[in-house]
């Protein structure tokens, strides 16, 4: 069976202002109509997004890396 190896991690915040999402590698703010992207570049920028925009910092974030990581699937390629 073949894997799709794209990194693709999504979390979103739909409930609260501004609203946050998270999805491969890059973060994205959204606040009355204005959006804001943001690369995110490392483990610890996903985890102080993670943090911060979501109110979660117990998210086990660096687990979840690596086990994406055995995978050989890299969040934060960058995709040319």
């Amino acid at each position: 069976m073949e894997v799709n190896k794209a990194s693709f991690l999504l979390l979103s915040n739909m409930w609260k202002t501004p609203c946050c999402m998270i999805m491969e590698g890059h973060a994205t703010q959204t606040e009355n109509g204005h959006e804001q992207k943001m690369v995110l570049r490392s483990v610890d920028e996903l985890e102080a997004a993670v943090a911060e925009e979501f109110g979660l910092p117990r998210l086990p974030i660096r687990e979840a890396v690596a086990i994406l990581s055995t995978m050989s699937i890299d969040l934060f390629r960058l995709e040319s």
